[in-house]
């Protein structure tokens, strides 16, 4: 668990922890730095804190067992090749607030489909801009919107 009081992890704070299986995160927790968690292969899930608005670029980035993260509906944005993978990952539940996904986010993402990803709005998507997004690709389409 990490220490209550803490607003912010920087960039790569636990980057390479291989063998990190979970995290619990205070709170009052506004910001995770791009790569917190980058080649943390043994993580297994992670919940978002409500103060945070971004997930940043890289932060998941080859947690190969990682196969849930709970978004709460602050995320505004998804950065690019935060889910990179993370080919355990078998489900996304898109907060409606939520605009933006960044470059091959999901990429590797192999247990990962367009049918499991949800949006927080049943019936209505929220406009996402997938900049050159496309699951499991190397080498991404032109920009695609839902």
């Amino acid at each position: 668990m990490i220490k209550h009081g803490i607003n912010k992890i920087k960039k790569g704070a636990f980057a390479d922890c291989r063998g990190l299986k979970s995290v619990s995160l205070p709170e009052n927790l506004k910001e995770l730095g791009a790569g917190a968690f980058l080649n943390c292969e043994a993580l297994q899930s992670m919940t978002i804190p409500n103060g945070v608005t971004e997930i940043a670029n890289n932060l998941f980035n080859g947690c190969k067992l990682l196969n849930y993260v709970k978004m709460h509906e602050n995320i505004q944005s998804i950065g690019e090749g935060a889910f990179i993978d993370c080919v355990t990952m078998h489900k996304v539940s898109f907060p409606k607030n939520l605009t933006v996904i960044g470059d091959r986010a999901f990429a590797g993402c192999i247990s990962l489909t367009r049918r499991a990803m949800s949006f927080a709005r049943a019936g209505r998507s929220p406009r996402l801009l997938m900049r050159r997004q496309r699951l499991n690709s190397t080498y991404p389409p032109a920009p695609e919107r839902l």
